[in-house]
């Protein structure tokens, strides 16, 4: 089972990336006469179970081509999986992943307000300050804002690539 995790397309790109080779020779091998073409070219594309191109640039052999869509499939349940343990539950989300506890006071305009734990603090002594309040009690928690903001994390890269899109047209 994969680790619930934000989607990361460019680690997805640099997987694809490994896996294309690159086609400089549009070659049928079992047609085209074998003195014509240099004997390891023919022995690379018979290892790679290459056929016949015609007039590509780029290939990736089929063995390949699956296990990237295993990887991506895998990538995305992840995200799905991260979208869906933390939903509604940002007390969760900042102890098991404290990195986000800065996004999330920002969010809420409660900066220095909110304990590792997920509570958040009052103006008065810690040592008085209970029962502690869950960010999701609070009056500052809007669900709608942080399942919102915890969507575009998950999918963060997908997003990031739309926009700058965007920016080009």
């Amino acid at each position: 089972m994969t680790e619930p995790k934000p989607l990361d397309w460019k680690d997805i790109e640099k997987k694809a990336e490994e896996l294309v080779f690159e086609v400089d020779q549009v070659i049928d091998w079992k047609i085209e006469p074998k003195g014509e073409w240099e004997e390891d070219v023919i022995r690379e594309l018979i290892r790679r179970d290459v056929k016949i191109f015609s007039r590509v640039d780029y290939a990736i052999e089929w063995r390949d081509a699956e296990e990237l869509l295993e990887e991506i499939k895998q990538r995305i349940k992840a995200a799905c999986e991260f979208y869906l343990r933390y939903l509604d539950n940002p007390e969760l989300l900042i102890r098991e992943h404290i990195v986000f506890k800065t996004a999330i006071e920002k969010l809420f305009n409660i900066e220095g307000k909110l304990r590792n734990d997920g509570t958040i603090t009052r103006d008065i002594p810690e040592e008085f300050d209970y029962p502690k309040i869950p960010l999701s009690k609070s009056i500052y928690y809007d669900y709608k804002k942080y399942n919102k903001w915890l969507f575009k994390l998950a999918f963060k890269s997908i997003f990031e690539e739309k926009e700058n899109e965007l920016e080009k047209k």
